[in-house]
């Protein structure tokens, strides 16, 4: 039962990058899915210790205050739609947590589905801002770019948010070699370029934000993301020019 869970879990957060691409409801229920079903194998198999820790009770002190402080809100219903079940991402990280320690082909799996799921993004995002229309029909407005699977216009949010977890576990799993620098030079100027023409000032802002840590922080990978970055720049500057 145990390696069942564990195994069906794991494949669920696998894809839980593509679920993202088709709006709100999929990653919310995979998320709880897994919390409720990891959460139940820890009960079940007595491993409190991935619960008395210092990280756990301090977000649930964080859960706790959210849900008083919306019974003070001039809509208490709307409040409570967001904090009352704000504890399944608390759950959710302790089922990741307890997945990379419980299945050794967790982590490399993983960054396979994720780099898998980026590129398609990118792709669609490219296919959308030439020919004005996604993959799967959704149409542009020229405006901002839509996600490939759902009609909401977020994919810069999308690409911003993913990137540096994607490139954390490239890095983690795989031996870098020459030519794998130039894929993630390639991946990374393309997200910035792509991210820019998404229109989305927040998304552009976290990539910047995403930069400024890696840069300060990843010493054997800072000059390859200064330079793509510059490169990028350049690019941006000639779109905006057109």
């Amino acid at each position: 039962m145990k390696k069942n869970i564990i195994s069906t879990c794991s494949l669920l957060t696998y894809i839980l990058p593509l679920a993202l691409l088709t709006g709100p409801f999929l990653p919310d229920f995979i998320i709880c899915l897994i919390g409720v079903l990891i959460t139940l194998l820890i009960i079940k198999e007595k491993e409190y210790t991935y619960f008395n820790n210092n990280f756990f009770i301090v977000f649930l002190l964080f859960c706790t205050y959210l849900l008083v402080r919306s019974f003070f809100a001039q809509n208490v219903v709307i409040s409570l739609e967001h904090s009352l079940f704000y504890f399944r991402f608390g759950l959710f990280a302790i089922s990741v947590w307890y997945l990379i320690e419980n299945n050794r082909k967790f982590i490399k799996n993983f960054s396979i589905f994720l780099l898998a799921t980026f590129i398609f993004a990118l792709s669609d995002g490219y296919y959308q801002y030439f020919y004005e229309v996604n993959i799967f029909g959704f149409s542009w407005h020229g405006t901002r770019l839509s996600l490939p699977l759902n009609e909401k216009a977020i994919l810069g949010g999308y690409l911003a948010r993913l990137f540096p977890l994607l490139l954390a576990v490239l890095i983690y799993t795989f031996d870098i070699k020459k030519f794998h620098i130039l894929l993630i030079l390639l991946i990374m100027i393309l997200t910035d370029i792509l991210i820019f023409i998404s229109g989305e000032r927040t998304a552009l802002g976290l990539l910047f934000l995403s930069t400024v840590f890696i840069i300060a922080f990843l010493s054997n990978y800072k000059k390859i993301r200064f330079y793509s970055f510059l490169v990028s720049i350049l690019l941006m500057t000639l779109i905006a020019a057109l």
